[in-house]
């Protein structure tokens, strides 16, 4: 898969973020094992930590927001809708394991917060 991020210009597959120091790499090949159980690709989560990273330098502090508009929505719009659910559980990991300065909203009883503040 090969996907044009408009800023970064690079393809998706085999991407490796500096973020991803802080991820236990020892069991992993090209994935990482969330939280909740589940599998994301290794590229994917790099992407949303270095893209995460970035916007919280632009976005308002105390303001809730949602993993779309986090993410922003030119690396939004490049995921196909099953990424885009896994981008978001992606996020969520790196805010549960301290890797990213958000914190994560429970606005309904629902497994996933529907929004993310910024520390």
């Amino acid at each position: 898969m090969t996907i044009d991020w408009g800023w970064w210009g690079g393809s998706f597959t085999n991407f490796r973020s500096p973020s991803l120091k802080g991820i236990d790499m020892t069991e992993m090949n090209d994935f990482v094992v969330l939280e909740n159980g589940r599998k994301a690709d290794i590229s994917l989560y790099g992407a949303v930590m270095d893209v995460a990273l970035d916007r919280i330098m632009q976005l308002d502090k105390g303001v809730p927001f949602t993993s779309k508009q986090l993410l922003g929505k030119c690396f939004w719009s490049g995921l196909e809708r099953g990424e885009q659910s896994v981008a978001g559980m992606c996020l969520l990991d790196a805010v549960r394991k301290g890797l990213l300065p958000l914190l994560s909203e429970h606005l309904w009883s629902h497994e996933y917060p529907k929004k993310f503040r910024i520390q």
